[in-house]
């Protein structure tokens, strides 16, 4: 039972030192990391808000449909195509790969047309 004990206190204080440790990991970096998902859903609402009432309405939403159908389907056929999705795929990625060079960069990689920065000193 002694040894119930001490284990159960050597437990609860390891979890106590450590969590002020984890809660700070789970914090965004900053705060419009934070808000990312407000700004994306704002971003989306606006795009799509041609009468600039501030909301998007089915008419809206249906034309933001529509306009992002047009854009998957390469021939124009009215048909979308699993080649036609892949591409569409493999060329909005390699769009935002060049707007954010350090997102497909692993450790040991070399980026292609960017170097990685130097780290602070």
């Amino acid at each position: 039972m002694k040894y119930s004990i001490m284990a159960a206190i050597t437990a609860i204080t390891a979890l106590a030192a450590t969590a002020p440790f984890a809660a700070e990991t789970t914090k965004p970096a900053t705060a419009a990391a934070a808000n990312q998902p407000a700004a994306f859903a704002e971003d989306r609402v606006r795009e799509g808000d041609t009468n600039n009432d501030g909301f998007l309405s089915k008419d809206e939403w249906r034309a933001r449909g529509d306009k992002m159908f047009s854009e998957v389907d390469a021939n124009g056929d009215g048909k979308l195509s699993a080649d036609e999705f892949k591409s569409n795929n493999e060329a909005r990625r390699a769009k935002w790969l060049a707007q954010h060079p350090r997102a497909g960069y692993k450790a040991g990689e070399k980026l292609q047309g960017a170097e990685p920065a130097a780290p602070a000193k």
